[in-house]
């Protein structure tokens, strides 16, 4: 910054000549590209199922399934204005619904993406060429790339469908990497029986011969029975840890790496004793659901009680929120937050997904 008038001018004519050059000097926007620490146009925010649930029903008499693509709501920050549309600058998400009897048609993108699956029964989703049907609770991989449609096999009448989607817009669109292409005919080609690669590459052995890579993301399928059983059995067996109650990774078998190579997915359950300490970490988003022990219903208040989230930005204001379940939460990256059974409930499962350079615990 110049000291006195004369010099600021001189600076300012100096700036005019470079400019039709497409020049810029750094010390001028040095704070913008390299600040202190780090910075975000994200605000923390809250999403409740049980409020776009109606909304949900209500596009499917505006808008068939094959004519939308995917009919779904997107959840959109409010801190990111016109100029991007995700849950964070590299994370978008969605609830999607499916009617009996519909088809989303089949395409593949550069996006890697997941799908939690809510509520219904009969939902799929074919995978180049594997069916996979999906249950509550059940973590769904869609690796980039890969050809893919849904489709809901209920009867006339049957209850609709509800998930969650999460792609990796956002980081490829800052590469601008992104493709789109649609499949000739609505529905890709079934050309393997249901879950045929989970039976051949999720019992810890693979082919002779075979040479997995952090590429080869085969396990489509993380049905939440298993992994429920899995934390449960961390519960059993080790002591609480103080900032994520108990926490467990889903990978890929084959490497022992994460699931997917852009973003970190984990299953974690709260002490219902109080919250767990705040700690500070680059978070994309959280999401947290709790299933009744009777029966598939997860209409019901749920039996393994709510959790309550905080998250704070920079200048120290934040939102704290009872987590029910099916709702989804947004905290801003290196934002103190802690996350906790609370209102005096037993314990709570929760799906937590990071960004890739934070995927650790």
């Amino acid at each position: 910054m110049a000291s006195n008038p004369q010099a600021a001018n001189e600076q300012e004519a100096y700036f005019a000549r470079m400019a039709p050059m497409n020049l810029l000097p750094a010390w001028k926007v040095m704070s913008t590209y390299a600040p202190l620490e780090p910075t975000t146009p994200c605000l923390p925010a809250v999403w409740h199922y049980r409020e776009i649930r109606p909304h949900l029903l209500d596009s499917t008499r505006v808008i068939g399934a094959k004519e939308a693509e995917r009919r779904a709501l997107l959840l959109h920050n409010p801190g990111l204005g016109d100029s991007a549309y995700g849950i964070t600058q590299t994370i978008s998400g969605d609830y999607q619904i499916m009617l009996p009897g519909e088809i989303a048609p089949a395409h593949r993108h550069t996006q890697t993406a997941f799908r939690f699956f809510i509520e219904g029964e009969n939902a799929f989703t074919v995978i180049d060429g594997e069916k996979v049907y999906m249950y509550p609770g059940d973590l769904i991989i869609q690796p980039p790339g890969l050809f893919h449609h849904h489709g809901h096999e209920g009867e006339p009448g049957a209850p609709p469908a509800f998930w969650f989607d999460a792609l990796d817009v956002g980081m490829c669109g800052m590469f601008e990497s992104t493709f789109f292409h649609s499949y000739s005919e609505d529905e890709f080609p079934v050309k393997r029986s249901p879950g045929a690669n989970r039976r051949q590459f999720g019992a810890n052995v693979v082919p002779v011969g075979h040479q997995g890579s952090e590429r080869d993301r085969r396990m489509f399928s993380y049905p939440y029975e298993t992994t429920r059983a899995a934390l449960d059995s961390l519960r059993e067996t080790e002591p609480c840890d103080p900032y994520y109650g108990w926490k467990v990774r889903y990978i890929n078998p084959q490497t022992g790496d994460h699931a997917m190579t852009t973003m970190a997915a984990h299953l974690h359950s709260c002490p219902s004793a109080g919250p767990p300490r705040p700690i500070a970490r680059p978070t994309a988003w959280s999401s947290s659901w709790s299933k009744a022990k009777a029966g598939r219903s997860w209409d019901r208040p749920c039996s393994n009680g709510s959790r309550m989230t905080s998250s704070s930005c920079r200048a120290g204001s934040g939102i704290a929120t009872r987590q029910t379940p099916r709702r989804c939460c947004s905290a801003t990256p290196i934002a103190r937050h802690r996350k906790s059974s609370g209102y005096g409930s037993r314990s709570a499962a929760t799906i937590r997904r990071d960004t890739i350079g934070n995927r650790g615990r």
